[in-house]
């Protein structure tokens, strides 16, 4: 309404700042991906996250509907970096045993659930942007200063005595005694001729990309129509943050 995206021609502009957005997200996961396996994840874990809460300040205080196109951009780019960088930095921080429950208790409904209670407290979208900004802040002091950097990646990087330092703070943050392990030897890295060349690798990684691919389209289908729905807005992007949620917890309680 500010930007008088309400009707005629103008009212494209509210559907191109949702699809400029999912393109920064789109070029984000390629981008943060390719970086953080070469620089590391840390690094560009703390690079994506910084980016996306001062884009998110800015757009608070965006002065014309231009700027705000852009600072929207750039959250897309943060957010798909932090998806992939983030999730994969996790990941590999934690236990094989760990990461099940985890994804079944931090998942998209859990976050769907705090971004509806935040915008039913900050209710226009300058101070809802200023609030999630503030409220994902600290992740910025726990990846710079408390976690260190993913000894999976140090360790395919060949960097063996930062590895085990690595290894040595997480036994210190999770409070158990450090025993050092023997890893497995290096395998040779494996590129997308490689993965097409065997047959079976590559069955499974299409069945993968198909999977995924269904689910996030299904995912972002539902989630850019879900304001069209008739009733009241709040309500029912809780009742789907509970749905998302609790099918996560469905599922990984019967794997």
């Amino acid at each position: 309404m500010e930007f008088d995206w309400i009707c005629g021609w103008s009212a494209y502009w509210a559907t191109f700042f949702s699809q400029l957005q999912f393109a920064g997200v789109l070029i984000g996961t390629f981008t943060c991906g390719s970086l953080s396996d070469n620089f590391g994840r840390k690094p560009v874990a703390l690079g994506a996250i910084t980016t996306g809460i001062t884009a998110s300040l800015l757009s608070a205080a965006s002065p014309t509907w231009q700027f705000l196109l852009i600072t929207r951009f750039f959250i897309g780019l943060a957010v798909g970096g932090t998806l992939v960088v983030i999730c994969t930095f996790v990941m590999e921080s934690i236990l094989a045993e760990q990461r099940m429950p985890l994804r079944a208790f931090i998942n998209w409904g859990i976050a769907r659930l705090l971004l509806t209670i935040i915008c039913y407290f900050f209710n226009d979208w300058r101070s809802a942007s200023i609030a999630c900004a503030l409220f994902a802040s600290p992740a910025i002091l726990i990846i710079a200063f408390v976690l260190p950097e993913s000894p999976t990646w140090l360790h395919y990087q060949g960097r063996l005595e930062e590895m085990r330092e690595s290894e040595i703070r997480q036994a210190k943050i999770a409070g158990v005694a450090y025993v050092e392990v023997t890893h497995a030897p290096i395998v040779a890295k494996q590129g997308f001729k490689d993965i097409v060349r065997d047959v079976h690798l590559f069955k499974r990684v299409s069945v993968l990309w198909l999977m995924w691919f269904i689910a996030s389209f299904c995912g972002y289908a539902i989630d850019l129509n879900s304001s069209n729905i008739s009733g009241n807005l709040y309500l029912n992007q809780v009742c789907f943050a509970i749905l998302i949620a609790g099918s996560k917890l469905v599922s990984c309680s019967r794997v």
